[in-house]
């Protein structure tokens, strides 16, 4: 395997981390400090912040080596979905972090 693979391969790999668990952690980093140590509950702000860490996932879609058509396809059903996935996971992190079940 020659340099130009290996490096390709790294880029592939952190791509895809970062597809799957960027929207998380700033999602999460964005929980912490808006509940903790003081309440700062703003409804808007949390979807202001679901929707931006979901877009940082899409945003990891364009380091992966395929055709710019199925990255864009791929980022259309990926943003919605990690959405809803964000929108459960904050009820559990909540809850799970603070205490707080609905």
């Amino acid at each position: 395997m020659n340099d130009k693979t290996k490096s390709i391969g790294w880029r592939v790999a952190g791509a895809v981390a970062g597809v799957f668990f960027a929207p998380f952690v700033l999602f999460s980093t964005y929980l912490v400090f808006t509940r903790w140590p003081h309440r700062i509950d703003n409804g808007a702000g949390d979807w202001f912040a679901l929707i931006i860490s979901s877009l940082a996932g899409a945003a990891f879609m364009g380091l992966l080596p395929i055709r710019y058509v199925l990255r864009a396809a791929l980022a259309a059903v990926y943003v919605p979905l990690s959405c809803v996935a964000l929108f459960f996971y904050t009820f559990y992190f909540v809850g799970m972090v603070f205490g707080d079940w609905l």
